[in-house]
């Protein structure tokens, strides 16, 4: 999974030192995606419905990111 834009993780929280503010750490983050924005809660769920319908009968034992491109960038 992405960045989404939710409450900062712990994850991300040893990093925030690091920056002048979550700004910057935002922009550092953003570059590294090739779609230039923090995904939504709502993107995941979009899988998640498709994963779950009729749509999907056919999908099985996929990893299917949603992560706006960073695994590619």
């Amino acid at each position: 999974m992405g960045y989404e834009d939710t409450p900062p993780r712990p994850a991300l929280e040893a990093f925030k030192n690091d920056y002048a503010s979550r700004t910057e750490l935002n922009h550092k983050i953003l570059s590294h995606l090739l779609y230039d924005a923090f995904g939504e809660p709502e993107d995941v769920a979009r899988v998640v419905l498709f994963l779950g319908s009729d749509l999907s009968r056919h999908v099985n034992g996929q990893v299917i990111r949603v992560d706006g491109g960073q695994e590619m960038a």
